[in-house]
Parts: C-alpha cells; sequence; structure tokens
C-alpha cells in the first residue's frame, strides 16, 4: 500500500467489519493497514493465563476492565491499536463503548512469538506511551521472558524480565504480582 492508498479511520473501520467476524483482526498505523497474526497454540495458553489472572486482581481489587484483541483503541493520525490483552483503569472504561475506543489504555500486553516482530511491537509500544499509557508489557512466548515499557521524565524506560521473574505494575496495578513462568505452560522454576 502506497502513501496515496492510505486509509482513514471511518475507511479502516467499515474494512474491518467483515474480517473480524471471522476472527481476523487488523492494526491501522498512519493509515497502513497490517494484520494481527493468530495466535499459536502457546501464545494461546499464555493469553488464557493472563487474562485470568488479571481480570480476577481488577475484579476483586481494583475494577476498570481487562479487554482482549477484540478491543481497539483509535489514536490520533488515522492509527488503531488492538493490544493483544489492556487493562483500563475504572474512572476511564467508556461505559457505552463498542469495539473501539478513542485513547488507550492504562496497561497494553503485547504477546510475540518472536523477537523478529520487534520492530512494529517497538512502534505499537512507542504509540501507546506517546498517547497516555502508563505501561506496555512485551511477552515473548518463544523465550518464555518479558519486557516492561514506561516512560519517565520523556526517556523510554525498560525493565527485562526472565522466566522466574514477576510481572509487577505497582502504579496502575496495586499488589498485583504474578511470577512470569506461571502463565508459560509445562515448565517448572
Amino acid at each position: 500500500m502506497s502513501a496515496d492508498d492510505n486509509m482513514t479511520v471511518e475507511q479502516f473501520l467499515e474494512h474491518s467489519k467483515k474480517y473480524e467476524a471471522q476472527g481476523r483482526y487488523f492494526h491501522l498505523i498512519e493509515g497502513q493497514i497490517f494484520e494481527v497474526p493468530m495466535f499459536s497454540r502457546l501464545q494461546s495458553h499464555i493469553v488464557t493465563q493472563l487474562f485470568a489472572r488479571l481480570n480476577y486482581h481488577v475484579d476483586t481489587h481494583l475494577g476498570g476492565a481487562v479487554y482482549d484483541l477484540k478491543q481497539a483503541y483509535i489514536l490520533p493520525d488515522d492509527t488503531i491499536l488492538r493490544p493483544t490483552l489492556s487493562y483500563v483503569a475504572f474512572d476511564r472504561v467508556q461505559k457505552n463503548a463498542d469495539h473501539h475506543i478513542d485513547g488507550i489504555p492504562d496497561l497494553a500486553i503485547y504477546l510475540v512469538d518472536e523477537r523478529v516482530a520487534t520492530d512494529h511491537i517497538t512502534q505499537k509500544t512507542q504509540l501507546c506511551l506517546d498517547h497516555g499509557a502508563q505501561m506496555v508489557w512485551v511477552i515473548f512466548a518463544d523465550e518464555s521472558c518479558a519486557e516492561l515499557y514506561t516512560h519517565t521524565d520523556s526517556n523510554l524506560q525498560v525493565e527485562e524480565l526472565g522466566f522466574g521473574d514477576m510481572l509487577t505494575a505497582p502504579d496502575i496495578l496495586p499488589d498485583f504480582e504474578l511470577p512470569l513462568y506461571t502463565i508459560f505452560p509445562l515448565k517448572q522454576m
């Protein structure tokens, strides 16, 4: 697709309706369309584990909403992002929103199989943080590790987590602690 073929948000929303009914999802980044790859069996397991634990914590401690890939976030500059999972604080949940919300989640989570996808993930991470996300988690299914991204004084901060480390987001999800190894199948500490 050339720069002359860029889609607007309105065109994209109309275009994506037929594909969403088939379980296919897309990002729109500065007018360019990118399909979200189908989950592998490993990714499906990780998403299920992570969603269940996040949702339980949010329901029992905070309020707000944990969303899956179906939730899209509309940003300026003809951009729509679909994190693998996301959390929106109670006071920011849009009560009558459909699957497209103006703005960005407090926490965006992207799950990828391989680091070869890092360029697109880095771009999505930067877009999330630039538009108000407090934190982005990137979980690498194939390596059983994660990277946690935040902005501090307009600098990008990255914390790398290994298999035995703890997923936390103290400013967003107080008291949430999840050993990273617990979301990966068939592995023990």
